[in-house]
Order: structure tokens, then C-alpha cells, then sequence
């Protein structure tokens, strides 16, 4: 049923006046009714992961690469983790304690030793540093003055006979 814009007025009158009754009250919902689930942002979580380890690997990775690390594909990509996560049943405590990421954490130090002369360098670039690679070569080895040489330092091998040889 709409109201003129007279009856409008005319009730509003009424009730500031306290003549007319206030509408009804909802019932309060019983207890056998569902209740609405708070609404939980579950992605933040993950998009916060994605930016924060997204800059952090940004600043390792060569110029050409890391201007394809924006801040928006970052987002991005933390909105499709956060949609994996909520259809696989991901829980962001429990991450750790995946497989997965028990695999990758045991497998790091095996892949570092081959990754780290490729990043290391970008590494101190972006770190302000000079890179292991950029330093002068170290001087070949001179022995002081006065060494007496290995030939010299060892004492002389013996051979042994076998026990079972006659003399």
C-alpha cells in the first residue's frame, strides 16, 4: 500500500505526537530457526601473504621480471588463493603443516646452493650491496718467505711387507 505524500506527513505527525502506535516488532527468531553465519572475510589472510612475500621476492628477482610483480597481479593472485583455499578447505593455521609445505621447506636447502648464484646478485643490487661476483679476484697464493716446501715437510713412505711373505 503506498502513501500520498499528505497521509505520509499525516502519520509521521502522529507518531512524533505519540497518537500512533508503533509498527510491529519482528518476533524475536526461536531458537529452533538456523542463524545466519557471521560474514568472515577468509581471503584476507592470503592476499595479505601474496603482497607481503610478492614484494619481498620482487626485490630478488632480475628488472625484467620483477616489473611484472605489480601490486594488482599480486591482489590477484591472493584472491585465487584464497578461492583454492575455500574450495579445498584450506585453512590458513594448518598451511604450514601440509605436506606440501613440508616438501618445499626440505627441499630448500638442496635448490639454494644452485639458485644462489643466480640470485645472489640481484639480491645485493637490491639490497644496496655488491655482489660475491663484482669483488676483486683474491691474489694467487704465495707461500712466506722461508717456507720450506711440502716435498720436504713429509717423512719418507715404508713400505710393508705382507705378513704371510717370508723374509
Amino acid at each position: 500500500m503506498l502513501l500520498t505524500d499528505a497521509e505520509l506527513a499525516d502519520k509521521v505527525a502522529r507518531a512524533d505526537l505519540g497518537e500512533a502506535s508503533p509498527p510491529p516488532a519482528a518476533p524475536p527468531p526461536s531458537s529452533s530457526e538456523p542463524q545466519p553465519a557471521p560474514i568472515v572475510d577468509e581471503s584476507a589472510p592470503w592476499i595479505d601473504a601474496a603482497m607481503q612475500y610478492g614484494a619481498v621476492l620482487r626485490t630478488a628477482l632480475p628488472e625484467g621480471a620483477a616489473a611484472h610483480w605489480t601490486d594488482e597481479r599480486l591482489h590477484k593472485f591472493g584472491e585465487a588463493l584464497a578461492r583454492c583455499a575455500r574450495h579445498y578447505g584450506w585453512k590458513w593455521g594448518e598451511l604450514f603443516n601440509h605436506p606440501l609445505a613440508i616438501l618445499a621447506a626440505a627441499g630448500w636447502p638442496l635448490a639454494w646452493p644452485i639458485a644462489a648464484p643466480y640470485l645472489m646478485p640481484h639480491l645485493a643490487r637490491a639490497l644496496g650491496r655488491r655482489s660475491p661476483s663484482a669483488a676483486p679476484p683474491a691474489p694467487p697464493f704465495a707461500p712466506p718467505s722461508g717456507a720450506v716446501p711440502a716435498s720436504e715437510r713429509t717423512a719418507p713412505v715404508q713400505v710393508l711387507k705382507p705378513i704371510d711373505a717370508a723374509p
